[in-house]
């Protein structure tokens, strides 16, 4: 998730030493070049989780991005008179 929204890996151009070193000390990306709602980068944190069993499975991922989509879609003012004319699109 953090690439995708990024478009970047997280802790910038470090190396894989460097970055294990990060991951095992419980260290995330701050993402402060992020910009998302702070449920998307709740959910991004989400997937950071040390157990697999708290991390988001695919399916609920997905449902959370297009629940946001959905929700931009709606309150978008760039082409108003386009908002639900994709209002089906989804992200999977």
């Amino acid at each position: 998730m953090f690439e995708v929204c990024c478009g970047r890996y997280p802790f910038g151009k470090c190396d894989r030493l460097r970055y294990m070193e990060h991951i095992c000390r419980g260290e995330r990306d701050p993402m402060h070049d992020l910009r998302a709602s702070e449920s998307i980068k709740s959910l991004i944190t989400d997937c950071w989780s040390h157990d697999p069993l708290y991390r988001p499975e695919f399916g609920q991922i997905n449902l959370a991005l297009n629940h946001r989509e959905a929700a931009h879609l709606r309150h978008s003012s760039s082409e108003p008179e386009n908002l639900h004319r994709h209002a089906k699109i989804g992200f999977f």
